[in-house]
């Protein structure tokens, strides 16, 4: 049997920069604003399908489980990211 599972990678609205380049345009607190209403979007596309994967969510920074599972509620699978840079990140999420 095959596993099938999607990964999908977030920052907490809470970390230092989210969306850093728009939010050079627009500000800081719009740039989290709209950052929180892609996620909570495209989960809510995700849920909608359904099908037979498991989404596990990998965020960062680690510390931030909470803010999480406050945000995007607490029966999701969360895993820190971990590495220093997207390419170590990935590599251990898909691991």
């Amino acid at each position: 049997m095959t596993r099938r599972c999607l990964i999908l990678f977030v920052k907490s609205p809470e970390a230092k920069e989210v969306k850093s380049r728009l939010a050079a345009d627009i500000g800081e607190e719009k740039a989290r604003r709209l950052y929180r209403h892609f996620v909570e979007d495209l989960l809510a596309s995700l849920d909608q399908v359904g099908g037979d994967h498991r989404l596990t969510i990998f965020f960062h920074p680690p510390e931030h489980r909470s803010v999480l599972e406050r945000w995007l509620g607490d029966t999701r699978i969360y895993e820190p990211q971990r590495g220093e840079d997207l390419g170590e990140r990935m590599r251990h999420a898909f691991e």
